[in-house]
């Protein structure tokens, strides 16, 4: 891990690297190492969706994905591929470590991308200094989940399990809904970190 951070920083220019592991020491090799690292983007998605979208991506049932979420030595990982190996932790654990990163970080909510992606897209640039090419507008239809569902379709999608029919599936907000109580101990053992990022409220205790 350590050899390609610095492999890939020797490539020179500026890169975004897209990752599910946690931020810190794994097997005593920092990741990602903070010399070597401008910012970050940390994605956050309601554990409850998380879960239904874990479930449909590894072909797991919704009660094995529920508990997944919630192991702190939870990883990922392909026989056949060394590079599709991710130590994610729990839910929490994982998104909170990243904040605790030395470098600078963005939080952004999944959810909030889908409500205003222009508006999210544009905080993410800002926040980089970037300058794109394109204006975000334009970006926000490039990267719509209706387009890249359908590039999937015609093109395929590198990161589809081999577990699932299509990696894009549905992208939407609520999916938990449908599920009921079996993904109340997500509630329960995520409780207050859920209140700070809104996805429940006083009244949902």
């Amino acid at each position: 891990m350590g050899d390609t951070q610095q492999w890939i920083s020797s490539l020179g220019g500026f890169r975004v690297i897209k990752t599910h592991n946690i931020c810190g020491r794994i097997g005593g090799i920092p990741h990602p190492d903070p010399k070597l690292t401008h910012a970050a983007i940390g994605v956050v998605r309601d554990p409850r969706d998380v879960a239904v979208s874990y479930a449909n991506h590894y072909g797991r049932t919704l009660d094995q994905a529920v508990k997944l979420l919630q192991m702190e030595d939870n990883f990922t990982f392909q026989p056949d591929n060394p590079f599709r190996k991710s130590l994610i932790g729990s839910w929490q654990t994982n998104f909170t470590s990243w904040l605790d990163a030395s470098f600078p970080v963005l939080a952004v909510r999944y959810e909030d991308l889908l409500a205003a992606p222009e508006q999210e897209i544009t905080r993410i640039l800002e926040f980089l200094n970037l300058k794109p090419a394109i204006p975000p507008r334009e970006i926000v239809s490039l990267t719509s989940f209706g387009n890249l569902s359908r590039l999937e379709r015609l093109e395929g999608f590198d990161e589809v399990s081999e577990k699932a029919e299509r990696f894009f599936r549905k992208g939407s907000a609520g999916q938990w809904r449908d599920h009921g109580v079996q993904i109340d101990s997500l509630t329960k053992a995520f409780r207050p970190l859920m209140m700070q990022l809104g996805y429940l409220k006083n009244e949902d205790s």
